[in-house]
């Protein structure tokens, strides 16, 4: 950071808002006139109908994921979603989005599902001249713009994934196709397995990483986030093998789903659940598929209704529907997901380096 910056602390570099009602993921509309922003990925996670609920932005603000971290730039009325959602309205003399670039640059750790404002409250905000934070601002999203450009190809080839199981299999839980059908639990070497309750601490040379609920993103992957276990013993009794899925269970976050391809060492946390799926029935990656998809997310919402904190045990996941084409047809789809994987490689590589130029400026400015 730039030392002839002047700073303030945290909570003096933003102002008071009054919170309107929060509404509960559950009870998110497909479609509705005011939008829901949530502490959740993607700008928008929802819409609702009541104006009464509606927070009004009358200058640019910062939503915080309480839990996740998850940092949005609004500039429009809407929703507040759920627990979990911090609204941040810079004083008059910061830019909103140089206080999101800067927050960002802080990298606030993990807690896991734990509340991370606290955090956010020990960092001083830096403010140097208007105009300096509007040509930081413009560089900024000058390389975010390119690196939403190639986070959007991977979304397109996962679009193109799921299109590809469609044509070939149907809809897993309608099953118009007539395939066989099974519960998740009967392809499977074990009924469900929880995951460690150890804590988290930094990244250390030759241990597995420890992937938490939180890790977990949309698409399947994980985060750069990497920590180990503070057990060490965590590391062989929570192992994970190659084909296995891990289900999270709770929270915001319920019904996510993570296959393991074997890339790294990794044990798992306590709010997953793993399901070591049995080969000789079943192809990994096409199990997997069958999570990515809009039934499953149908299915996963009628497992939490009435319920205050989402959960979903692993009896429950067990029974979980299954169509179970033959193997064969399995794999076929599965070498074509390979092949899509690969051109995803490519983009993710040259993404890798827009994010390298654009973590070297933030260094520059706020390092």
């Amino acid at each position: 950071m730039k030392q002839d910056w002047r700073t303030l602390p945290f909570e003096k570099s933003i102002v008071k808002v009054k919170y309107t009602t929060k509404i509960a993921s559950t009870d998110y509309l497909k479609s509705g006139l005011y939008p829901i922003i949530s502490q959740e990925e993607g700008l928008i996670n929802g819409y609702w109908n009541n104006e009464k609920d509606v927070f009004k932005v009358y200058s640019p603000i910062i939503v915080f994921g309480d839990h996740t971290r998850i940092l949005k730039y609004v500039d429009f009325d809407f929703v507040i979603g759920a627990d979990g959602v911090k609204i941040l309205q810079p004083i008059n003399k910061i830019n909103a989005k140089f206080l999101k670039y800067y927050i960002e640059s802080c990298r606030i750790p993990s807690l896991g599902y734990s509340r991370h404002y606290k955090l956010l409250k020990k960092i001083s905000v830096p403010i140097p001249p208007m105009i300096e934070q509007e040509r930081i601002v413009a560089e900024l999203d000058l390389l975010s713009d390119v690196i939403a450009k190639k986070r959007e190809q991977l979304k397109q080839l996962d679009t193109l994934a799921q299109s590809i199981f469609y044509d070939m299999f149907g809809d897993p839980i309608t099953n118009e196709k007539g395939w066989k059908q099974v519960s998740l639990v009967d392809i499977c070497k074990n009924t469900g397995v929880y995951g460690a309750g150890s804590s988290s601490m930094p990244k250390q040379l030759y241990r597995p990483r420890y992937v938490r609920i939180t890790d977990i993103l949309d698409s399947g992957d994980l985060n750069d986030d990497f920590v180990v276990s503070s057990n060490v013993e965590d590391d062989e009794t929570y192992r994970l093998n190659v084909g296995d899925i891990l289900f999270a269970r709770s929270g915001a976050t319920v019904g996510k789903t993570y296959l393991y391809r074997g890339n790294e060492a990794q044990i798992y946390a306590g709010y997953l659940i793993k399901f070591s799926l049995n080969i000789l029935y079943v192809n990994p990656i096409f199990i997997f598929y069958i999570t990515k998809n809009r039934s499953y997310k149908l299915w996963i919402s009628k497992q939490i209704i009435g319920v205050a904190q989402p959960n979903i045990n692993a009896q429950k996941y067990g029974k979980l529907p299954i169509i179970l084409p033959p193997l064969a047809l399995q794999q076929q789809f599965a070498s074509m997901i390979e092949s899509i994987e690969k051109q995803k490689e490519l983009i993710k590589q040259s993404l890798s380096e827009v994010q390298q130029l654009f973590d070297s400026r933030m260094d520059y400015y706020f390092g």
